[in-house]
């Protein structure tokens, strides 16, 4: 399994940097409960997610 480093070096998102977000539990409206986790990277987040 690769990390989220190597997968964000393979996306370009190393230099500025990313974030990583775990979703899980009732607020993230999924049918199925199950955690998840973003790379999110590329541009800046807005102000409520920074």
């Amino acid at each position: 399994m690769k990390t989220a480093s190597q997968l964000a070096a393979e996306r370009g998102l190393q230099r500025r940097g990313f974030r990583l977000a775990w979703n899980l539990g009732l607020d993230t409206n999924q049918r199925i409960l199950h955690p998840h986790l973003h790379l999110v990277g590329g541009a800046q987040l807005q102000d409520m997610l920074a």
